[in-house]
């Protein structure tokens, strides 16, 4: 088994006609996108607290200044929330590939499979109407009335 070193990993992410290159490997993204989705697990309403969490998360998820880019003179858009879930979906999507990859894999040779296994059975009920329709099943009930059947028990 070969395993690779993933030294980098550059999403590019085009958002509102702005580039923003985000850095799936990057500590400090990953704690961001830790910390946002731990306090949005008990959050019930979207309040300015969660909209500064969400400039903070931005800011590390996409660099510094990326906030200020994306949503200058937005004070009160919910956008910024719904920002920081995509990204952080996109990071779990990264990291979740090699095993969705898999995953596929194993689907695929498993599918291979039962076609094999149907073609199979295709072919044996082929053969067994051949041999009806040549034999009959009424030779079969039959057998036993015949001159030559010698039945051994006694």
């Amino acid at each position: 088994m070969e395993l690779k070193l993933q030294k980098e990993n550059i999403k590019t992410l085009n958002i509102e006609g702005e580039t923003f290159q985000m850095d799936c490997n990057s500590l400090k993204a990953l704690q961001a996108a830790d910390e946002f989705t731990k306090a949005t697990a008990e959050v019930e309403t979207i309040d300015d607290a969660l909209i500064d969490l969400c400039h903070r998360t931005i800011d590390k998820m996409l660099g510094g200044g990326a906030y200020a880019r994306l949503f200058k003179g937005m004070n009160t858009s919910v956008a910024p929330f719904y920002l920081c879930l995509d990204l952080v979906r996109v990071l779990q999507d990264e990291f979740m590939k090699d095993e969705r990859e898999a995953r596929m894999r194993d689907t695929q040779t498993a599918v291979s499979q039962l076609d094999q296994m149907a073609k199979s059975l295709e072919t044996l009920t082929k053969a067994q109407n051949i041999a009806q329709a040549k034999y009959g099943a009424s030779n079969a009930r039959n057998f036993a009335g015949r001159a030559t059947y010698k039945n051994h028990r006694r």
